[in-house]
């Protein structure tokens, strides 16, 4: 039998190293699955920030790295890559978010000025969205535009 000459190169890869690499690797590629659905947001379209998918994402990765299904988690990462690249890299974005903006005119004189509760943090302070209606009913306010500010909560 062939045996190699010493201090040649040998491949030290056992099965149970090669499963465990694959393990890792999956979980790896779910850990970025869930980061990229919390950069696109795609999380708070369901409720949820994106991050508190981690750890069934990368248990999800983890199982399917250690199968035959795993060269479909590559090609999801790829495609979270790819998108996550073309959204943050280009102006592709830029004409269809405008395009959901609401634009209605201001009304020169109002009853009152309401401005929707958005919810408060774990740590109690306002959600961005909260922050920013109560900027603009502040303004308005500010402005004149009524001569009362009603503010909502859940």
């Amino acid at each position: 039998m062939y045996r190699p000459p010493p201090g040649a190169a040998t491949n030290t890869h056992t099965p149970r190293s090669s499963f465990i690499l694959r393990v890792v690797i999956g979980a790896t590629i779910g850990v970025f699955g869930a980061l990229a659905i919390a950069v696109l947001g795609i999380g708070e379209i369901f409720g949820s920030s994106g991050y508190d998918l981690i750890g069934p994402l990368a248990i999800a990765g983890a199982v399917l790295g250690a199968t035959k299904l795993r060269a479909i988690l590559v090609a999801l990462a790829a495609a979270a890559a790819f998108v996550t690249l073309v959204v943050g890299c280009t102006s592709i974005i830029v004409g269809p978010a405008q395009s959901l903006i609401r634009r209605d005119p201001m009304p020169a004189a109002a009853d009152a000025i309401v401005v929707l509760s958005a919810g408060i943090t774990t740590d109690g302070t306002l959600h961005p969205q909260a922050t920013d209606r109560l900027l603009k009913g502040l303004e308005l306010f500010s402005h004149g535009v009524a001569p009362a500010l009603v503010l909502t909560r859940e």
